[in-house]
């Protein structure tokens, strides 16, 4: 999830590429020794043999406070889903038995489940449908097992189950990926400031990163999120030039989006009711599987 940390150094690391476009073992743009980080210049740094004053500029990227506004995000705040990891189990079923197999090589991962057919005689409904969420520590044998106990009166030998007063299985397996929606959509103003012991080093640097920076609209936060980059006007600030230090402030308004993420398994079996109007009155039934009694 974006905030304002992962977005401020994004931009950090967005000025950095610009200003060293052929990486930080060759010269900078501005052709100047350049530093670039988040946060403000502390004394320390100021009085230092890296400061300023020693030939070194700095480009210090950090958000302004009260310069915030929101931004309305997409209504209802939809998901997304995410790359799904395909499941290593997989069933085979014959007559009313099914069979448990773990693609060789893997960690058993994804769900598994079965629906059942089953006749009038059976201790459990037709249609009644269950599924095992398979752990990296199971088995071929652990998750027949585990599927059985979910059906009344069900056996199992090693990786094969069978279900009894069963005349038809139906097998699903399923992966498990990321939903993702956003809750917050806002814009930040962030103060990206360039310090020079000089101004002709300031506006060697300034330019460089005004221009390498003007073409960009989009940009990445550290976290991967996508953050939309605006211009919002620069000033040369010398109250500091009697002590060798040469300030510009650039201003960017920055779009991004607070996101909730959390795991999603595939569906495997459909269950709900209806309503229906007779002339007796409403009448609610089911349709597509049967859930077990302990999930209902």
């Amino acid at each position: 999830m974006s905030d304002i940390s992962s977005v401020a150094t994004g931009l950090a690391q967005l000025c950095a590429s610009a200003l060293y476009q052929n990486g930080t073992n060759a010269a900078s743009l501005s052709g100047r020794r350049t530093i670039i980080q988040r946060g403000w210049l502390t004394e320390a740094v100021m009085s230092g043999i890296c400061g300023p004053q020693g030939g070194t500029d700095y480009v210090l990227v950090m958000p302004v406070q009260g310069a915030y506004r929101t931004i309305p995000e997409p209504l209802g705040w939809p998901c997304e889903t995410g790359p799904i990891t395909a499941p290593t189990v997989s069933l085979n079923v014959r007559g009313n038995t099914a069979t448990v197999s773990i693609a060789a090589g893997s960690v058993p991962g994804g769900n598994v489940g079965l629906q059942v057919r089953a006749d009038a005689n059976a201790p459990f409904p037709d249609r009644l449908a269950a599924v095992h969420a398979v752990q990296p520590s199971d088995t071929s044998a652990t998750i027949a097992a585990a599927l059985a106990a979910l059906f009344p009166g069900a056996t199992t030998q090693g990786p094969t189950l069978t279900i009894p007063h069963a005349f038809g299985l139906t097998p699903a397996t399923g992966g498990t990926g990321t939903a993702m929606r956003i809750t917050r959509r806002q814009q930040q103003l962030f103060l990206v400031t360039l310090w020079s012991g000089a101004p002709e080093g300031r506006d060697a640097l300034g330019s460089a990163l005004d221009g390498a920076l003007s073409g960009v609209t989009w940009f990445t936060a550290s976290d991967g999120a996508q953050c939309q980059l605006k211009f919002a006007g620069s000033a040369d600030i010398d109250t500091m030039q009697a002590q060798s230090l040469y300030r510009r402030d650039m201003r960017f308004n920055v779009i991004y989006d607070t996101t909730q993420t959390q795991a999603a398994a595939q569906m495997l079996f459909g269950a709900g009711v209806v309503h229906v109007q007779t002339p007796d009155g409403p009448v609610i039934q089911t349709f597509g599987s049967v859930i077990p009694d302990g999930l209902q």
